[in-house]
């Protein structure tokens, strides 16, 4: 077994130790149904037989079957200037195209509607799934003040949780109630569209210890947090504004525990459809940029803008996991990864064919001041990237799973370095030298 590493917290901090938990109520104290439904309105649990028995077998088949095939992997995080591992070990599968983006890391979503793979595939599976906690939302919100709340899940974050004893990163206690150990720190759920409700099916190894409990608290502090023990097989519902006005934790249990969390993911900026049509506006720009006798400062800073999300947003977050990742996301992520580092490519052209321009001179000052804040940026940027790349998290990962620092490739070919110091060295002597 790998060594365990300690966890940094990554959600809000904890401000004070309560200790033991006189503030929080279980479902056999007196006064929880009361608090639950005057604070806690929007969380609701639903019961196994509210799915289909085949199902709930079918679910369980396929999600041993992605943890046999090694799906599930930890996430290296970023917050402020910690870079560390995640609890769980986790999968997104959802719509072709989706991504998931959470501190600093974007993650790319397995397509579930693979038509080339038979219906009880793993990842049709999950799909099936999906479809039916959509049908089943319906039922749960309607005639609530949740009604109208989004639920046409479109991707699911998938968990593997060990126990504390078997897990591979040093568990983190709760210390703003006593709860003990958790898999995952208090949080809300981040990158979902406005008034959507979050659906959670969850399973466990050892169903009869019923150990696993979700922990619920007031952003305001205005009621007691509760504890709600969960059955397996189980489904868990935070509906509407429920996600915005609580935090949530996850309490370890005492057997491994699977959960797929179905959400309504912001599609505005996290779909390639929506970086693939950002770049094909910023290639329209290109030609007239390059051809025309005077370099438009406007022209160059909308380009900039697209290179920049396409290198650190897309590009280096995809390879940063690694080359089993990309092997796992070979049938759709890797070709398309490869589209946008052609365009990002030929933005780095149009930079060294800008540049060409302004050493020659006779071109207008706003020009030369932007190329020096484009390269600029884009160098601080790397830093900060070369940086992230050294921290002890990604050491001890499998050699399979470290980002592969020689995607997208630089060499004598490139356009223009990966080291941008030189570069902007004599940028800064040619506005110098013009006098702009």
């Amino acid at each position: 077994m790998a060594k365990k590493r300690k966890q940094q917290h990554h959600e809000d901090d904890e401000p004070i130790v309560r200790g033991g938990t006189t503030d929080v109520l279980e479902p056999d104290d007196d006064a929880f149904d009361a608090v639950a439904r005057a604070s806690y309105d929007g969380f609701v649990v639903d019961a196994p037989s509210t799915l289909p028995e085949s199902l709930h077998q079918d679910v369980e088949r396929a999600l041993r079957s992605m943890l046999d095939r090694g799906e599930f992997t930890h996430d290296i995080l970023s917050a402020g200037n910690k870079v560390s591992s995640t609890f769980v070990r986790r999968v997104l599968l959802g719509k072709r195209g989706a991504t998931y983006h959470y501190q600093r890391l974007r993650l790319f979503a397995v397509p579930w509607e693979d038509e080339h793979t038979d219906r009880d595939s793993p990842h049709r599976v999950m799909r099936r799934l999906n479809e039916a906690l959509i049908e089943r939302s319906a039922k749960v919100l309607s005639g609530t003040r949740h009604a109208e709340s989004k639920h046409e899940y479109n991707v699911t974050l998938i968990n593997y949780m060990d126990t504390e004893r078997a897990s591979e990163v040093e568990l983190k206690e709760e210390t703003l109630y006593g709860l003990g150990t958790t898999s995952v720190s208090w949080h809300s759920d981040s990158s979902l569209q406005t008034n959507s409700t979050v659906a959670v099916y969850h399973l466990y190894d050892a169903p009869e210890r019923r150990d696993w409990c979700v922990a619920l608290r007031t952003l305001d502090d205005s009621a007691p947090a509760l504890r709600v023990p969960l059955q397996t097989r189980a489904t868990y519902y935070m509906c509407g504004d429920f996600n915005a006005m609580h935090h949530h934790a996850v309490l370890t249990g005492t057997s491994s525990r699977f959960s797929s969390t179905h959400r309504v993911g912001v599609v505005a900026k996290d779909t390639f459809k929506y970086i693939k049509n950002r770049c094909v506006e910023a290639l329209a720009l290109v030609n007239q940029l390059e051809t025309a006798d005077r370099v438009d400062s406007k022209s160059i800073q909308h380009i900039a803008e697209v290179h920049r999300e396409v290198e650190f947003q897309w590009i280096r977050m995809f390879y940063l996991q690694g080359e089993e990742h990309a092997e796992l996301h070979a049938g759709y992520w890797r070709g398309k990864i490869e589209e946008l580092t052609e365009a990002w490519d030929r933005f780095e052209l149009t930079f060294r064919r800008v540049l060409s321009k302004l050493k020659r001179g006779s071109q207008p000052p706003r020009a030369y001041a932007m190329m020096v804040y484009v390269l600029e940026t884009i160098k601080e940027l790397r830093d900060e990237y070369k940086k992230r790349l050294s921290s002890p998290a990604y050491g001890n990962l499998p050699e399979g799973l470290r980002p592969m620092t020689n995607s997208p490739p630089y060499d004598d070919t490139s356009p223009l370095p990966f080291e941008l110091s030189p570069v902007l060295r004599s940028l800064r002597s040619w506005k110098q030298k013009f006098n702009v």
